[in-house]
């Protein structure tokens, strides 16, 4: 599909919600060129800090009016913050390609519309997930989640797992429920009694099937996707709210 691979390594700032947040986020440059190394990737690209948003820096690029029954893009600038640096990045490699993985499903599904109302000529590819044993999906996030808590947050995967096994089960929005996460429930309760995970995984009760493309609901099972969201107040212990969506 391509003929040169760049990898961009980039700790965007404007993604997180807190200073501190930020300066716990896991970096380890040496391990991850050690690792491209194997998978040939002919240029890895770093931008400073200070390259990607010099003094005085005051100019964002806003998908606005998207997901507007996602309650979580109107309260968070994450996104804001995901288009912004990725249209710099785009602007500096001109890439032909873009590649997400599936996880980022709704980064993958913004991106598309900014392309396209920018005229940015990059395509979005979007890969399917990988995940461990468990069914969690790898992530750098994982490592603020303690044993404990990754061993809860299996039960996200399984949910939808069974939400995509039933896909018919009637409104699957926050009062009704699917036969299959009826058994994901018990199943949770059953197999990791007094998991501490906030959010999603204490009760995964809040979900949309929603398009892939535009995020519109009630679609037809071929176009949909899935997105959990935490009872309003509680977050990922790293604080911001990543859909999941299945393979």
């Amino acid at each position: 599909m391509t003929d040169v691979v760049v990898v961009s390594i980039f700790v965007n700032r404007l993604q997180f919600l807190s200073e501190d947040e930020y300066q716990r986020y896991p970096r380890d440059i040496t391990r991850d060129v050690d690792l491209l190394r194997d998978e040939s990737v002919d240029y890895v690209f770093t931008p400073p800090e200070d390259e990607m948003y010099p003094e005085g820096f005051s100019t964002y690029v806003v998908v606005e009016n998207y997901g507007r029954k996602l309650p979580e893009l109107q309260r968070s600038t994450y996104f804001r913050g995901m288009t912004t640096s990725v249209a710099k990045l785009l602007h500096i490699v001109k890439p032909g390609f873009i590649f997400f993985g599936q996880k980022d499903g709704l980064q993958g599904a913004i991106l598309q519309k900014m392309m396209r109302d920018l005229n940015i000529d990059t395509e979005v590819v979007v890969r399917p997930v990988v995940r461990d044993a468990s069914g969690l999906a790898f992530a750098a996030r994982n490592f603020f989640l303690t044993e404990s808590e990754k061993a809860a947050a299996s039960v996200l995967y399984r949910s939808l797992k069974a939400a995509e096994e039933d896909p018919q089960g009637g409104d699957v929005g926050h009062r009704r429920r699917t036969p299959g996460t009826a058994r994901v429930r018990h199943s949770r309760r059953r197999r990791a009694p007094g998991a501490g995970l906030p959010g999603p995984a204490e009760d995964p009760d809040r979900r949309r099937r929603q398009d892939r493309r535009d995020l519109a609901e009630r679609l037809p099972p071929d176009r949909a996707g899935f997105k959990i969201t935490p009872r309003p107040g509680q977050n990922y212990p790293s604080g911001v709210n990543f859909p999941i969506i299945p393979d």
